[in-house]
């Protein structure tokens, strides 16, 4: 749960703006956007930090039961909208608020349970070790990407040389 929490929190801190676009399109008013993606950005991280060092803590499940709550409702919300609505779940990358969220706010909430009645103390050192674990995969995931942007532009870029070959030709 806290590497879902950290990627969703780093791919919407890319560009808040996107998601503030998001919660107004769901009927907050305009000044509101922002600071409530900021907010929503900052509780997910908190959460996911909470979820390594304090799994068995009462706030921190809460905490999971109240975003999983508020994307439930976003989705309730997005439902009842016209148009759809862009998710930002996880930054840019597509998708619409709707059935989703309510779904997966089953999940979340056992989850939730799941931890109240059997989460393990961890100390703080293993915390920090699957902490490490989570940055480092999630560098690694963003690396491969990079490296496919530049397999891609270099691609386009052989591509325009032989085009700029082949031009004068004509």
């Amino acid at each position: 749960m806290a590497t879902v929490l950290f990627r969703a929190a780093l791919g919407k801190a890319r560009n808040l703006g996107e998601l503030a676009a998001t919660i107004r399109s769901l009927g907050a008013p305009g000044p509101i956007g922002l600071p409530a993606a900021l907010l929503v950005n900052v509780a997910e991280i908190i959460v996911a930090v909470a979820l390594l060092f304090r799994p068995e803590n009462s706030l921190t499940q809460f905490g999971v039961v109240g975003l999983a709550a508020v994307f439930a409702f976003a989705g309730v919300l997005a439902l009842r909208r016209d148009e759809p609505i862009a998710c930002n779940c996880f930054g840019t990358e597509g998708g619409y608020l709707g059935v989703r969220q309510l779904l997966l706010f089953v999940p979340w909430a056992g989850a939730a349970m799941v931890l109240h009645y059997g989460a393990p103390e961890v100390s703080p050192v293993r915390a920090a070790a699957f902490l490490a674990a989570i940055a480092g995969g999630l560098a690694a995931i963003r690396a491969v990407d990079i490296l496919k942007a530049l397999s891609e532009a270099r691609g386009d870029r052989r591509s325009a040389e032989e085009m700029y070959e082949w031009l004068p030709s004509y």
